[in-house]
Order: C-alpha cells, then structure tokens, then sequence
C-alpha cells in the first residue's frame, strides 16, 4: 500500500494539544452515542449524554485533568485527524511494559476514509516495530474486524476493564485483542 492512498488530502493527522480536549470529548460523545448504547447490557443513550455532562464541577475539573496531561508523559501519546479546525478522529496509545492502544475513535461520517487507518498506522509506529501491542475493544463494537486487519487478534474476555462504569453503573462488555 502506498502511503499517499492512506492520505486524504483534506484530513490531516496531529499531535494533540491542551487546546484540544474539548474536541476530543465531542468525538467521544458522538462516537460513543453511534456505537455504544445497547438494551442487552443496559447501555442506555441517556447514560452516555450522563457520562459527557461537564456542566458539574466534579465533571468540570476531571476535564482540566485531562487538558493539563495531553502529550505531557513520555509513555503516552495522543494523535488527531482534522479536517480544517475540526477534530474528526482521536488515539491515545501508551508504551512500557505494556504497549496498549487506549483509544481509536472516528466521528461516524468520516468512518471508511481511512482515518482510523492512518491513526492506527501512527500508533503502531509510535510504540515501535515488532512489538506486541495490546486493546480493549467493546465485545458488540462492530469495528472488530478493522483491527483483525492489521493482525490483532481477538483473546476473548478482558480481564481488565478500560472504560470506567457509567453513571447509572452500566459497565460494557470488553474483549481483549494482541497484535504480536
């Protein structure tokens, strides 16, 4: 594959920044409202615009956290893809003992343009060459063949839950997949 065809010319891939965050968390919401609720596990819409509310200040300072730590440790990175102004894609990986790909999400209109491609491919260059990267991926998330494509595979249940419970205690259902 050529890397010219995994660069669409009207979507650049960047290192987050502190000025980022609030753009970040919108691709989290939104992504998170296409893909996630599910009646079986009791995932309800509701709970995801809960989860996103940063209107209290609980909420409020959990997102300075977050603003201060953007690309500030050596072991973790953060990379975006935008179109113009507009955060349209986000991964955060982390290398050490563990190499682990914490997130990859895609705003859903821009799914299938190779952007989780290209900020997977940032990823895994990142963490480095032949080693084993590990991530989490929700058990019904339908993007799981995406990641078998590029040698992860599927370990079944995670022993390790990345996601935090939802206000209402709603936990999802993770898997866990390796790339050696």
């Amino acid at each position: 594959m050529r890397k010219e065809d995994l660069q669409p010319s009207d979507i650049e891939i960047k290192d987050a920044t502190s000025a980022d965050a609030e753009g970040i968390v919108d691709v989290l919401r939104t992504t998170w409202l296409a893909t996630y609720p599910n009646e079986e596990y009791g995932i309800t819409r509701e709970d995801i615009e809960q989860r996103f509310d940063y209107s209290t200040p609980q909420a409020g300072e959990r997102l300075t956290q977050y603003r201060e730590r953007i690309n500030r440790l050596p072991d973790e990175h953060e990379w975006l893809a935008k179109e113009g102004d507009r955060i349209v894609g986000w991964c955060f990986a982390k290398r050490g003992d563990e190499n682990h790909i914490q997130t990859l999400y895609v705003l859903p209109r821009y799914q299938r343009r190779r952007i989780g491609e290209r900020l997977l491919i940032a990823a895994l260059d990142w963490i480095g060459p032949g080693k084993e990267v590990s991530l989490n991926i929700v058990s019904y998330n339908q993007n799981m063949g995406f990641y078998k494509r590029y040698g992860f595979v599927d370990m079944g249940k995670a022993e390790k839950n990345d996601f935090q419970p939802l206000p209402s205690g709603a936990r999802f259902p993770e898997n866990k997949m390796i790339k050696r």
